[in-house]
């Protein structure tokens, strides 16, 4: 396991890194003293994040998000099984979740586990984070679809730097896919400027895959949305 991003505050740790054949971009947020996760994409294989939740002794919460695709959500019913910890997706993407199968098999992969019940359906401006006085990091749902129907990403001023956890909709120097089932490339060039690229220039960003970059560079130096 390699960080692509590793943040720490008042004894909150936001760390990143790799997982599985699709290298998705799995995100652990948690707090040194009580030890609670909450997790967001935990990817295809759930093996690498159950290790790092075991290695650090944690506790998993909550696993949140930012899309249904398989690559991302794949490794969500066996990490709840294990830990006892919620799902939650936003409501346009519960469709994607349930027919993960099918989806995989376009890929020529096969998925065998159980789908979990999701337990909490989100929509754009919910907020996340640890115990009801959110006393650490709040992560709030921004909903920016075009990926999927459902796509979001979950923005915090909490660290050093704000930092936006985006899944697919923005890479370094590129975009999500819009040729898969409700992607649409219109509307993830529309999510990027008006709701990402209206955040801070200095917002770290997390993506789906590959390394993390910045709001300001995307600006710059993204072909796309230039």
């Amino acid at each position: 396991m390699y960080e692509i991003h590793h943040s720490e505050k008042d004894g909150y740790i936001i760390t990143s890194f790799p997982v599985g054949d699709f290298a998705s971009n799995a995100v652990i947020v948690y707090k040194k003293d009580s030890k609670e996760c909450i997790i967001f994409d935990p990817g295809f294989h759930h093996e690498p994040v159950l290790d790092f939740i075991k290695a650090n002794s944690l506790t998993a919460k909550k696993i949140i998000h930012t899309h249904g695709h398989f690559d991302h959500i794949a490794a969500s019913p066996e990490i709840k099984r294990q830990t006892g910890a919620t799902l939650h997706l936003h409501k346009n993407d519960l469709h994607l979740y349930t027919s993960m199968p099918e989806h995989a098999s376009m890929f020529g992969l096969v998925i065998n586990t159980k789908i979990e019940k999701i337990d909490d359906v989100f929509s754009e401006g919910v907020e996340y984070g640890f115990g009801n006085n959110h006393d650490g990091p709040v992560f709030k749902c921004i909903h920016t679809p075009g990926h999927s129907l459902g796509s979001c990403s979950f923005y915090t001023e909490f660290f050093q730097k704000p930092l936006v956890i985006c899944g697919d909709t923005l890479f370094q120097g590129s975009i999500g896919r819009t040729d898969l089932p409700d992607g649409d490339f219109n509307t993830i060039i529309e999510s990027i400027k008006k709701k990402l690229f209206t955040l801070p220039d200095e917002t770290d960003v997390i993506t789906g895959h590959g390394p993390t970059t910045s709001i300001s560079q995307e600006k710059l130096h993204n072909p796309f949305v230039k």
